[in-house]
């Protein structure tokens, strides 16, 4: 038994310890994003046939992620999900330190994103009102 799991499957480390693996997006700060790295390695017995373990992989995080960002500060969670459903969950690390940007790029940034909700606004159709209400 102990020679057909180590013959038929193989430990694969998914995402390892203290490397980035993905960066997020930071409203107001002096750098637009922020790198997340995983602080204990994520690994996964697979079988060496290929077939797939993991059916997800996804970084959730509250948006949008203002400025000021602390290095080694929680800021995420990557999610996994499995091919059986079944969700395991990970703490994600800010990588580096985004300060605040100064107040004259903050105003900058904020007009452009008005600027830019303004031109890509989509006409929106109205709510019909049911009959009797005006």
């Amino acid at each position: 038994m102990l020679q057909y799991g180590f013959r038929y499957f193989s430990n694969v480390t998914l995402f390892p310890e203290n490397k980035e693996i993905d960066a997020i997006p930071v409203w107001l700060g002096n750098e637009k994003t922020v790198g997340v790295y995983i602080k204990k390695p994520v690994r996964a017995i697979a079988p060496r046939d290929g077939k797939a373990l993991v059916k997800s992989a996804k970084i959730v995080y509250d948006a949008p992620l203002r400025a000021p960002v602390a290095k080694d500060a929680k800021i995420a969670t990557l999610r996994i999900t499995d091919v059986a459903g079944q969700v395991t969950q990970y703490p994600l690390y800010a990588a580096q330190e985004v300060a605040e940007a100064s107040v004259g790029m903050q105003i900058l940034k904020r007009m452009g994103f008005y600027v830019t909700s303004l031109l890509s606004r989509k006409e929106r159709t109205p709510i019909e009102q049911p009959d009797g209400v005006e």
